[in-house]
């Protein structure tokens, strides 16, 4: 019952101790996000020579840009970009104090830092063509400055409390719910990015005459590996509602929900211009819905199997070749001339992260996490393997499943400069090292070994 006094016990607090290691860590993460902002910022790298004068009067001369569609998304961005440095910054003060007081008087230093940071910047792309200047930019990074440490100030300790409980106390049915409630709210979140929401009956016409808009398939549809990716995508984020929704409330109460929010996630894509609206993705989530209920309906026997060190192994090595077929069955072409893989084995050793600019703030950042969350499975998939192996094999087991992600990850770009259109880059293999990294260290929030289940 969601009234027994089972559910709501209190939520440990931290020790001192843990409460400074979370500082350390929030204060390492907001100069990783600080310093990955200024060289965002200045990539290309591509400096020209300017007098301080001549950099002086062009900064002087900044014009405000007319907010379309597609500039409007940009603005947004500025202001995500500048954000989390502050957000964690703030957490780095504030984490584990009885007071307020050393976050109130931090705050006006970390929003000082930050603004100052972003108007230097806005100068300095003066000498890094083809930055594109403009007070908005200047503008929307203010805001980004403003709202971390404001943000942090609101809820910072609300969210930290409860991703502390993840792995600190029993699970039940309310806490279940609430995980389902933030899991639906960030990918509604996603949903919306860029933020480019039409104002204009132009841009409304544009976006349906564009096929952004498919109110039901038709004979002209074209089916590509990219609908065919956004329908398996649709599936697997309703088909987790479902399953946890179904696991904790039942099988009707997942279909409705898990039907709902496949519903939900397209309704709020309809303003905006740059995403796809599609009742086929609806369709796919109740497949994906249906799916879950399914996995629910068998998850002891679901969970027997994932406590056999075979399963995680089988995972493991699928989840690489399907990563693989992804990522390169995509090409189309295998090229031989010694002249065009001679420039494509020179890009691919060219600035970290250069090749992202070249597209929206929006398509990288997607790009980016889209490859850190994929490698995140395996290397949570790994830890699995490794953690359900008898104790003589754990070692062996970690071993051989890092170098095969290594191997992949390397093999992946190596193989994308003979395969066009990829775009080959050996700064892509640290992310995939990076998301691995994550997986493998966030796998104990997500084990029941040592926690029982409170369901009732």
């Amino acid at each position: 019952m969601l009234n027994s006094p089972k559910l709501y016990r209190s939520i440990p607090t931290p020790s001192e101790q843990r409460f400074a290691t979370f500082r350390k860590l929030s204060a390492a993460l907001a100069l990783f996000f600080f310093l990955a902002l200024i060289y965002g910022s200045m990539v290309p790298l591509t400096p020209r020579q300017l007098s301080w004068d001549q950099a002086v009067a062009k900064f002087g001369k900044l014009p405000w840009l007319q907010l379309g569609v597609y500039h409007r998304a940009d603005w947004v961005a500025n202001i995500l970009v500048v954000l989390p440095a502050g957000w964690f910054a703030a957490a780095a003060v504030d984490l584990g104090r009885r007071s307020r007081g050393p976050l109130l008087w931090a705050i006006p230093l970390i929003v000082g830092l930050l603004s100052a940071t972003v108007i230097l910047i806005e100068f300095c792309q003066v000498w890094f063509p083809p930055r594109t200047q403009s007070k908005n930019d200047i503008a929307a990074g203010l805001l980004g400055a403003l709202a971390g440490p404001m943000l942090w100030l609101l809820c910072g300790r609300a969210v930290f409390t409860i991703l502390d409980s993840i792995r600190h106390t029993r699970l039940t049915q309310i806490r279940v719910l609430w995980a389902v409630v933030a899991y639906a709210i960030l990918n509604l979140i996603y949903a919306v990015l860029p933020l480019d929401v039409m104002v204009d009956p132009a841009e409304w016409s544009s976006k349906l005459s564009a096929g952004r808009l498919i109110l039901w398939p038709t004979a002209s549809l074209d089916i590509d590996s990219n609908l065919v990716r956004g329908l398996l995508l649709a599936g697997l984020r309703t088909s987790i509602v479902a399953f946890a929704i179904s696991l904790y409330r039942g099988p009707l109460w997942g279909l409705m929900l898990g039907t709902g929010f496949a519903l939900l996630c397209e309704l709020v894509q309809i303003p905006i211009y740059t995403r796809t609206a599609s009742s086929l993705d609806v369709l796919a989530g109740v497949a994906g819905a249906c799916g879950g209920l399914l996995v629910a309906g068998q998850w002891e026997r679901v969970n027997r199997w994932m406590r056999r060190p075979l399963s995680w192994g089988l995972l493991f090595l699928g989840l690489l070749l399907l990563i693989n077929l992804i990522t390169l069955g995509r090409s189309g072409q295998w090229i031989s001339d010694p002249e065009w893989i001679q420039q494509r084995w020179a890009s691919f050793f060219a600035w970290p992260f250069v090749k992202y600019y070249y597209t929206s703030e929006f398509a990288a950042g997607t790009n980016l996490l889209s490859k850190l969350l994929s490698f995140a499975i395996v290397g949570f998939v790994l830890k699995g393997a490794q953690r359900t192996a008898p104790a003589r094999f754990s070692r062996s087991v970690a071993v051989v499943g890092w170098l095969s992600i290594g191997m992949v990850a390397v093999m992946l770009e190596i193989a994308q400069v003979y395969l066009p259109p990829q775009i080959p880059d050996a700064a892509d293999v640290c992310i995939y090292i990076a998301g691995a990294m994550f997986g493998y260290g966030s796998h104990w929030m997500f084990s029941l070994d040592d926690r029982s289940v409170v369901t009732a």
